[in-house]
């Protein structure tokens, strides 16, 4: 038996699409930003526009005492480490190698949410997960000739594969959380506290920061990168992992670079191959395959 495309699988694809406009859009933005002149900025506006939408359209739920330390474990792990990995690692190593790196996110999550209990990972599920997989590899590839562990780039595959750990810990955490709290809750709360963090971390490159020259079209990047990338992005996402479960949900995070690749050939003039449009069909197949429902398989005694 299969299952229909909901209105939350369309939520998600638009996530997709605005995820993916916003690697071009950073790319801009980076122009005339520091990383982290950027990067504190956007998530302190994303935090003080995620909070006013929560007053306006939820009234107040008290936040259990047991449930702080979770809340705090996502704050960490999702807006703060995420966020310092990724862009460090980036900085040593390719984007290619990157990308292929954070395209094992949902193999994480399924291998969590598995051992964790919360989800039951089924055959087509790892199945697709898997063919999305190698559907990325095959995107990626293009520029670099293939994915490659050698010289100095390894600092920066190590982080990025911690930055792919921290959103795959991040998504399975918010599973049971999710069950008390609403999407947007839980995304205000813990984005909230997670940009107090960065602040130390920021300090230097906002010294450094030449404000006066940065683009109309740089900020133009900050604002959609904070109020639709972050505070709206990860709102739908925690809506995915709560309807959905988080295994389904990270695998439309394999959807981003495909359309990250068609927005900078869009908006930046990169090229794009068939190879790379063979490896945006695999994905798309991978993530059908991973709304199928299959019948369940017996428990190992």
């Amino acid at each position: 038996m299969r299952r229909r495309v909901s209105g939350v699988d369309l939520v998600l694809v638009m996530m997709v699409l605005i995820w993916g406009i916003n690697y071009p859009a950073i790319k801009i933005a980076l122009r005339d930003f520091y990383p982290m002149s950027f990067n504190l900025p956007r998530f302190i506006l994303a935090s003080l526009f995620i909070l006013f939408l929560l007053k306006v359209t939820e009234k107040r739920v008290p936040l259990r005492r047991r449930d702080w330390l979770p809340i705090l474990g996502l704050a960490v792990l999702g807006h703060t480490l995420y966020q310092l990995l990724f862009i460090y690692g980036i900085y040593h190593t390719s984007v290619s190698n990157a990308s292929v790196i954070m395209a094992v996110t949902p193999i994480f999550v399924a291998l969590l949410s598995s051992f964790s209990r919360y989800e039951r990972v089924k055959l087509w599920t790892w199945v697709g997960i898997f063919l999305s997989f190698f559907g990325i590899y095959l995107i990626v590839k293009v520029n670099s000739g293939g994915w490659k562990l050698r010289g100095l780039s390894y600092k920066g595959d190590f982080l990025i594969m911690g930055c792919s750990v921290c959103w795959s810990l991040y998504t399975v955490i918010a599973k049971p959380l999710l069950k008390r709290y609403s999407p947007l809750r839980l995304t205000a709360v813990s984005m909230a506290l997670g940009t107090l963090f960065l602040i130390p971390f920021s300090f230097r490159e906002l010294w450094q920061q030449d404000w006066h020259k940065i683009a109309p079209i740089s900020w133009l990047a900050l604002v959609y990168s904070f109020s639709l990338a972050i505070a709206i992005g990860y709102t739908i996402w925690y809506i995915g992992v709560a309807r959905l479960g988080a295994t389904r949900t990270s695998v439309y995070s394999n959807l981003v670079p495909v359309a990250a690749i068609f927005f900078a050939w869009l908006f930046l003039a990169e090229r794009l191959t068939l190879e790379q449009l063979l490896g945006a069909a695999m994905v798309l197949v991978g993530v059908y395959l991973t709304r199928i429902r299959d019948r369940e398989l017996p428990s190992p005694r």
